[in-house]
């Protein structure tokens, strides 16, 4: 939410009244007249306006404060920024636990602790004043207690402002997520609006839509006879009435309960209705509002709603559970897994006393044994959570419940076209499975991303639901291998189209990761085919690059060597050049042996483009490996390869694959150049992210030529762009090339900052250790000669074991080191340090190139 500003009205009494009292509360004891807070006797770190916040909330204890009173109350005649109360709140609950201070959905907030008797009668009186029964004016069947609401300020303001200007309002969302609740706490804030009622209406537990209108007129308290009907006698009672009704709980009734508020609606036009329910009324009057998750975050001076809620509820069965710096992620990870359900969350909170919070995260692979229970209160079928989701499936036409099921095999959502690939069979066709999706979303039982094509996901919980129902109905089998094939189906022909692929294509394979992840798991296991796993992962390489997870691509395709002898020559190739694709970046021997591979066999298959592709590639990793005959090869035959109306993409990759070559030659001038046509291809293809990246390595080659100035404008503004353009890779490689243009420069602080930035960017596509050397050379010009041999180590062993070769630019760069390091060690010191480097892990490494500790603490010997 945009933080509001508020101007508090002036107060004839300037600050707030602090009358001379002490009150204690548990550990904590308050001092009004000192302005002091003692926890366990020792005074709290607590700033003055903080206090009176805390000041205004246990004087008005009997009810909640809204923001505004208390922007008058801490803030008088100031602007001030909403988030400032927000801090404050944060703060108390921080010191004072998450459960003393409640948000009250759409009225503010309320002090929640039990007092002790004060030691001076005061107007912190332990016995509230009396409160003004006005809301008792207002007739209802509304219980005057009801549990408190979180996280759903902003869904009970929104329900609030819908029902001031629609005649009908429909809570709509799965089960479990709390439409019962938040409908209670609206209907409970309106009932001043409401002069005539506000009136409940349970529904759950009818079986026979004939029985709405009487449940109704029973909730009104309107006697039925025999002489007229039952929705005719209410209609008439509400006629000329300001009231709301509420009908909660109507997914299994929905054309009584639409028929219902239509007439009533009709005959009736000051009457409000709020609906709860999985599925939508479809009347004109209706206006619905979806109601998601709970926030799930892992903050501890801010904890999300859902956390919070989890918290509340395991301190209602153990209430030494405390939110701590040990346990907030675990909760909050409980919480993300439950996909911030509340009925889950309620039902997982309540485990907590007998399994602890490391225990119930642990065993939340068996949530529908471990999620029952619940209080006497709640509905029976929210008792445990088989019983709610057993419900809502029930619910479901047979074909309904079959597309569910099988949509539970895919993994963080589909497309429109995976689902129907995977649900259609001889009985329900794709078209069928459209409108089946569509009714699923309007049952809350899938969630239908907005976006211009929306993907369908079902929330984890029900994945796992689903997942036992198709196992229940001997599917599993099948629907996993139709899954598999499916992903093959959806990426084959993105691979084949590699060069012209647009940019929303590789977004929407980007999407595709886990389920990509999921169906090579399927196929690599006892159950599956390690050949289709082979042709599988050959043509997903989009996938892997829209999420710069090179590395793991590539591990994962290493690891299937050898490979089956079933696995014809094409696929062969396919593979090999997967390899050569994921690695043009990096330096790793046997993917370069994997591009003279590809290349091998698109010749013999008579593959001229993809043969290109191959040549390309073995010469960006050749030039690295420093296999310079044969990069010249491979440049040469590319270029008399390469057809002259090639994809621009394809043209601008062997104008990379010449600059990096030239810059393992030291010919700077020739690389800018190389790199300037790179640029200039993906302009005129209208690629703006391959212009960035093209002009990334200019900024490197001007490095080389020595025009430190020129880089790290250009590189800046590449970094700029990259950022704005929220692209998929490149911003790791922009800040790596920015920290050596400041390391070559002289800019100490500037190299340090660029290059922490870009290690967890690099990290996730290549080998870190390069771009340590430009660290390396930092500290051996700045004093901390020990940490640079170190380093210079660490890069040495990781060059040694991927047989790279330095270009003469890093050579220049290492010889500048070991002259430094030797000078201040001297070489008997020097060496040490460099052995201890080359022992040292990638993560005790970065410690020593970013920890800012004294320089003796970080030597990698010390």
């Amino acid at each position: 939410m945009n933080p509001a500003r508020y101007r508090a009205r002036p107060l004839s009494c300037g600050r707030m009244d602090t009358t001379t009292s002490s009150l204690r509360f548990g550990t904590v004891l308050l001092d009004v007249e000192q302005r002091q807070l003692l926890i366990d006797g020792q005074p709290a770190r607590l700033g003055a306006r903080a206090l009176d916040v805390l000041l205004a909330l246990v004087k008005r204890r009997d009810r909640p404060v809204s923001k505004n009173e208390l922007f008058e109350l801490v803030w008088p005649n100031l602007v001030v920024e909403e988030n400032n109360l927000q801090v404050h709140i944060s703060a108390l609950r921080k010191l004072l636990g998450p459960q003393t201070i409640a948000t009250i959905p759409g009225r503010g907030y309320r002090f929640m602790a039990e007092l002790d008797a004060p030691t001076q009668d005061s107007a912190f009186s332990a016995t509230p004043p009396p409160v003004t029964p006005a809301a008792a004016a207002t007739p209802t069947n509304l219980s005057p207690h009801h549990e408190l609401l979180y996280g759903r300020d902003d869904d009970a303001r929104a329900v609030g402002e819908l029902l001031s200007t629609h005649p009908q309002v429909s809570i709509v969302g799965a089960s479990g997520i709390g439409k019962t609740r938040l409908a209670l706490t609206v209907a409970n804030a309106q009932q001043e609006r409401f002069s005539d009622g506000v009136w409940w209406v349970e529904l759950a537990a009818l079986s026979d839509g004939a029985l709405v209108s009487g449940a109704i007129a029973r909730a009104l308290g309107v006697r039925i006879g025999d002489d007229r009907p039952a929705l005719e006698t209410v209609g008439a009672l509400l006629r000329k009435q300001t009231a709301l009704l509420v009908l909660d709980n109507c997914e299994h009734l929905l054309d009584a309960a639409a028929e219902c508020a239509r007439t009533l609606l009709r005959n009736a036009p000051a009457l409000r209705i709020l609906v709860t329910s999985q599925e939508a009324l479809h009347i004109p009057e209706e206006q619905v509002y979806r109601l998601g998750s709970l926030p799930v975050a892992e903050t501890l001076d801010a904890p999300a709603a859902a956390v919070e809620l989890f918290v509340a509820r395991a301190r209602a069965a153990d209430p030494r559970l405390q939110l701590t710096a040990a346990n907030v992620s675990a909760i909050a990870e409980i919480c993300r897994r439950l996909d911030g359900m509340p009925l889950a969350i309620e039902l997982a909170a309540a485990r907590v006393r007998l399994l602890g919070v490391e225990g119930l995260r642990a065993r939340l692979g068996e949530r529908f044994q471990i999620l029952t229970g619940g209080t006497r209160a709640t509905l029976r079928r929210h008792q445990t959570l088989r019983a709610a989701l057993d419900w809502s499936y029930g619910l479901l036409s047979p074909a309904e419940q079959t597309v569910f099921r099988r949509v539970g095999v895919f993994v963080g959502g589909c497309t429109l076209e995976l689902a129907q690939d995977v649900a259609a069979d001889e009985q329900i066709d794709r078209w069928a499975v459209l409108d089946l999706l569509g009714h699923l979303v309007d049952r809350s039982l899938l969630v239908a991303d907005a976006d211009e094509l929306p993907r369908y996901r079902l929330l984890e919980t029900m994945r796992a639901f689903a997942l036992e129902k198709l196992a229940a109905a001997g599917e599993t089998p099948l629907l996993l291998r139709r899954h598999a094939e499916a992903m093959l189906a959806f990426l084959s022909p993105l691979d084949e189209q590699r060069w012209k692929a647009t940019t929303a294509a590789q977004i929407r394979a980007g999407a595709e990761l886990d389920n990509l992840r999921a169906a090579l798991a399927w196929a690599e296991s006892a159950a599956g085919d390690r050949a289709f796993a082979c042709e599988l992962i050959s043509c997903s390489s989009s996938v892997w690059m829209a999420h710069a997870q090179l590395n793991e691509g590539i591990e994962r395709a290493l690891a299937m060597l050898p490979l089956s002898e079933s696995v014809s020559p094409e696929i062969e190739a396919r593979f090999n050049l997967f390899l050569a694709t994921l690695a043009h970046m990096g330096v790793r021997r046997e993917c370069f042996l994997a591009s003279l591979r590809a290349a091998e066999l698109y010749r013999s298959l008579r593959n001229t483009p993809r043969l290109v592709d191959a040549l390309i590639f073995a010469a960006m990793i050749g030039a690295r490996l420093g296999e310079l005959q044969q990069v010249a090869a491979a440049i040469s035959e590319a270029e008399a390869l390469i057809a002259p109306d090639a994809p621009a993409r394809q043209a601008a990759a062997l104008a990379v694959s010449k600059a990096v070559n030239y810059l393992h030659l030291g010919q700077h001038d020739r690389a800018v150049e190389s790199a300037m046509r790179q640029a200039a291809l993906y302009r005129d293809s209208g690629n703006e992210w391959g212009v960035q990246l093209a002009l990334c390595n200019v900024g490197l080659y001007e490095c080389g030529r020595g025009r430190f100035d020129a880089a790290i404008e250009l590189l800046g503004s590449v970094l700029a762009a990259l950022r704005q353009m929220n692209a998929p890779h490149g911003i790791g490689t922009a800040m790596s090339f920015l920290a050596l243009a400041h390391a070559l420069r002289g800019d100490r602080d500037e190299a340090l900052a660029n290059g922490r930035a870009a290690v967890p960017h690099i990290q996730r596509m290549q080998d870190v250790a390069p771009k340590l050397l430009t660290i390396a050379l930092v500290h051996a010009r700045h004093g901390a000669e020990d940490r640079a041999a170190g380093l210079l180590g660490y890069v040495d062993h990781s060059f040694a074991i991927a047989g790279r070769i330095p270009f003469p630019m890093i050579m220049s760069m290492r010889n500048e080191i070991v002259a430094r390091a030797q000078a201040e060690l001297g070489p008997v010191e020097f060496d040490r340090q460099l052995a201890a480097g080359a022992a040292l892990t990638e993560e005790e490494a970065l410690a020593v190139a970013f920890d800012e500790t004294t320089e003796s603490d970080q030597s990698p010997n010390s």
